[in-house]
């Protein structure tokens, strides 16, 4: 599937189809950036061209170490839901995983965001915060996968919509929850490590969960 809007192909990275091993055939490049540190690195699942930098997403290198993401985009007018998916690494070449300080998702759209890389391997090392709220209480989000290696340091929001819809999360943090986590709805919940946070599952699980 290609997208309707002209795409500028932008920050377009080569080398990391050597990281992420084939890809399905509608998804797209990656783009790929860094502020002097960590290279963190966006895509649609479902579109050709790479999404669009200070149209579709935001990104932020104040904290270099640290990088953070606001998407911009979700399901248009036309209702075609945009999957992201984000993952960050320590350079491209070397696919270690490598923090984010923050993904978040406040625009009008609903919105479908994994954070894991395209093999399936973990989307990051510590992440920081991940508030995929929209501010029109009728949007929703799901975090249809997620898997870090290390520590889930704050706050893991989701949001379900005042139609019922969203909500859902599948998440693996393999270090510890120190913030707290509200869902709506779990297909799985692993946290390796303790939990210093609340977790909170507003409506009963439909899934597996293992905590500690």
């Amino acid at each position: 599937m290609r997208r309707k809007e002209p795409s500028i192909v932008i920050g377009i990275c080569a080398a990391i189809c050597a990281l992420t091993g084939p890809r399905t055939a509608q998804a797209c490049t990656p783009f790929c950036a860094d502020g002097g540190g960590p290279t963190i690195c966006v895509w649609f699942d479902n579109f050709e061209d790479p999404p669009q930098e200070n149209f579709d997403f935001v990104l932020d290198f104040s904290d270099p170490d640290n990088p953070s993401v606001d998407l911009r985009r979700g399901k248009d007018l036309q209702g075609t839901l945009y999957e992201w998916r984000v993952w960050s690494i320590v350079a491209l070449g070397n696919p270690t995983p490598a923090n984010i300080g923050s993904v978040t998702a406040y625009a009008d759209f609903d919105y479908d965001v994994k954070i894991r890389r395209p093999d399936g391997y973990c989307g990051a090392n510590h992440v920081a915060l991940i508030d995929l709220r929209p501010s029109d209480p009728s949007k929703y989000s799901d975090l249809t996968t997620g898997w870090i290696a290390g520590d889930m340091t704050g706050d893991l929001l989701v949001q379900k919509s005042s139609g019922g819809q969203g909500g859902a999360a599948s998440f693996t943090i393999e270090g510890d929850a120190e913030g707290d986590i509200t869902v709506h709805e779990v297909s799985s919940l692993t946290i390796g490590g303790n939990v210093s946070g609340y977790v909170q599952v507003i409506e009963d699980a439909v899934g597996e969960s293992n905590v500690g």
